[in-house]
């Protein structure tokens, strides 16, 4: 039983992991580039990530999964080939194509999004010189992840994102009384004030 949950916990802090990347610390990079002079409610903004990736499209496509039946006839698939399978099932051709370019551009943005961090995760380690031999170094893990198999590029990012997760959980842990206290001095302010007042004379339709 002791193994069987430790399993569970695992797999599924990586496939959180995976899915919007909460307590990772890769997100912040992207949050904290926002030009804004409220970081308490770039924080709220960065919230709504978890909630939108995980609540509500991954819950979408698993019952889409359910309901088309190709669970039972999976046949080894996993991931985005049973994604497919299914809306293939439900829609026909037209709707294997249509997640097929959706998959393509959330490919191209992740590998881009993913450029930045380590971009500014490298010039921060050796500095601003060093960074134009980083985009040599990221096209090439891009070529090896895409020949090697998929269980290994899985592992691979399982190991980073575990390394990734323990400094962001021991500075989460760290700053949490700050964050607390800027949380207070936010929602108290006269600026968060004078919004939740706009906000509740707005018209509702």
């Amino acid at each position: 039983m002791f193994g069987g949950l430790i399993s569970v916990i695992i797999v599924g802090v990586s496939r959180g992991a995976f899915s919007n990347e909460a307590g990772i610390g890769t997100e912040v990079m992207a949050h904290s580039a926002a030009k804004t002079n409220e970081p308490v409610r770039e924080g709220l903004v960065a919230s709504l990530g978890p909630i939108i990736d995980t609540l509500i499209v991954c819950s979408c496509t698993a019952l889409v999964i359910l309901v088309t039946g190709v669970l039972d006839q999976a046949d080894g698939m996993q991931g985005v080939s049973l994604t497919m399978a299914a809306f293939k099932a439900a829609f026909g051709a037209p709707g294997a194509w249509l997640l097929a370019a959706q998959v393509l551009v959330l490919s191209f943005t992740t590998v881009f999004t993913f450029w930045y961090y380590g971009y500014k995760c490298f010039v921060y380690l050796f500095g601003e010189t060093a960074g134009q031999y980083y985009k040599y170094l990221y096209l090439s893990l891009v070529v090896l992840g895409a020949v090697v198999s998929l269980d290994v590029v899985f592992l691979f990012l399982i190991g980073a994102y575990g390394l990734m997760a323990v400094p962001t959980m021991v500075s989460g842990l760290l700053l949490a009384p700050k964050v607390n206290q800027a949380a207070k001095a936010y929602f108290s302010s006269q600026a968060y004030k004078g919004t939740a007042q706009v906000q509740s004379r707005a018209p509702h339709h």
